[in-house]
């Protein structure tokens, strides 16, 4: 029983470490992709490496992701946000697909 119970914590603990954003952020991303593209191209906060470009996460600073959003005539993206700012720019986008 014991280790039901270490077991349980362990999942619900990685889960939380694994989980990253806002969920309600990336729901409108997949819903309106062409916005969050243009979104996340003219945002420094954000890290975008289009299909067959061969780069690799940025060195500096400290980055989440990569993040996969698909994009209809352009592919999928990898993107990574900046620590520390993608948040408060979740949000914008956010307000700003509310208030359209």
């Amino acid at each position: 029983m014991k280790w039901f119970i270490i077991i349980g914590i362990a999942v619900i603990f990685l889960y939380f470490m694994i989980k990253k954003g806002n969920d309600k952020f990336w729901k409108y991303v997949n819903k309106n992709p062409m916005e969050a593209y243009d979104f996340f191209i003219n945002n420094d906060c954000w890290f975008v490496i289009h299909p067959n470009e061969f780069k690799s996460k940025p060195k500096d600073g400290d980055w989440s992701g990569p993040f996969f959003v698909p994009v209809p005539g352009i592919g999928r993206l990898k993107v990574y946000g900046k620590e520390d700012e993608f948040e408060k720019k979740q949000q914008e986008f956010i307000e700003m697909i509310e208030n359209r």
